[in-house]
């Protein structure tokens, strides 16, 4: 509680009511009441130049006149800077609370009109970011199989059907390793721009089920665009009953619609959604994280892995209504 109250004097603010810690995995993010009014209070410890890129994103985002509510950063009493410092290194930042609440499970007719639309939105807006000498600094490192496949190898499975799940293992490490160096490359090639690269409904703020907010800028990214288009994707086959059930030709035409893929990205876009479920799966299993996540994710690790053919065909047959020319 003191040192919430020493960093609210950057914005002359002594009297305040705390509401609660907001969660998430650093637990940094707390709602105050000052004035009958709720804000965010968030702090970042030893990340400063993250932090700095979170703001750039954050201040462009409003330029672009980007449809959806994002954190708007309150300028300190003393000098106008957004971000506050207190004596241990920390660096805080205060805006106003967005309210709305979480989405629920991203169903079929919403999936096209409102979180593929979103992501494509995003997308667009932040593709002419210029981070000037810091280009590259915030770069994704993908494909990275040794250590990848030496974890998901070693994994003993889940406890409650231990071997169902190492058989689907194997079958997904001898897809992941159908991947070629080739087209490793070829995805490396590709144009790359700032990515959101956290889809997932805690991020999202909805109004009578409609998505109208994002929040949480703590995973931004610099890779191919295809990056974030495979993560929303993989987020709302996780949170779908029937992985497939219309939710891939349904987002893919709600992104494209808004933002279409090239004749040079849809081929890849396999290739690197197998990379990062596989990626996702083995850091949940290094961080020692729940079963049901874990099943979650090797659900559609499993079911994305045997259907590329299909999977690439409906990629094909929708990127041709919404042609771009190549990259």
């Amino acid at each position: 509680m003191h040192e919430i109250s020493q960093a609210l004097k950057a914005w002359n603010i002594d009297d305040f009511t705390l509401d609660r810690n907001l969660g998430g995995s650093s637990r940094a993010s707390w709602r105050i009441f000052t004035n009958g009014k709720p804000y965010v209070l968030r702090k970042t410890e030893g990340q400063h130049a993250y932090l700095d890129y979170q703001i750039v994103v954050l201040r462009h985002l409003e330029t672009t006149n980007f449809p959806y509510a994002t954190p708007r950063l309150m300028p300190t009493a003393a000098n106008g800077a957004v971000y506050a410092e207190t004596g241990d290194e920390s660096r805080w930042i205060l805006y106003p609370f967005i309210a709305g609440s979480r989405p629920g499970r991203f169903a079929v007719r919403r999936v096209r009109g409102d979180i593929a639309k979103l992501v494509a939105r995003f997308d667009a807006s932040a593709a002419d970011i210029d981070l000037g000498a810091r280009t590259g600094y915030y770069a994704l490192t993908l494909f990275d199989r040794e250590e990848v496949t030496q974890r998901l190898a070693a994994w003993e499975g889940l406890p409650q059907f231990q071997r169902v799940s190492r058989r689907a293992i194997a079958s997904i490490l001898d897809r992941y390793l159908t991947i070629t160096d080739d087209e490793i490359a070829v995805v490396d090639a590709l144009p790359k721009q700032t990515l959101y690269n956290d889809w997932h409904r805690w991020n999202l703020v909805a109004d009578q089920g409609r998505v109208t907010g994002l929040i949480d800028f703590d995973s931004l990214v610099e890779a191919p665009r295809i990056v974030d288009v495979q993560n929303a994707l993989g987020y709302v086959l996780m949170s779908a009953i029937v992985p497939w059930g219309g939710v891939v030709p349904g987002f893919m035409r709600g992104y494209c619609e808004v933002s279409p893929l090239s004749s040079d990205e849809l081929p890849l876009l396999w290739p690197v959604m197998i990379d990062r479920l596989a990626w996702l799966l083995s850091d949940e299993i290094a961080r020692g994280g729940s079963s049901r996540r874990m099943f979650r994710i090797l659900r559609v690790l499993h079911w994305m892995s045997k259907r590329r053919d299909r999977f690439e065909a409906t990629l094909l047959r929708i990127g041709a209504q919404y042609p771009q020319r190549k990259l």
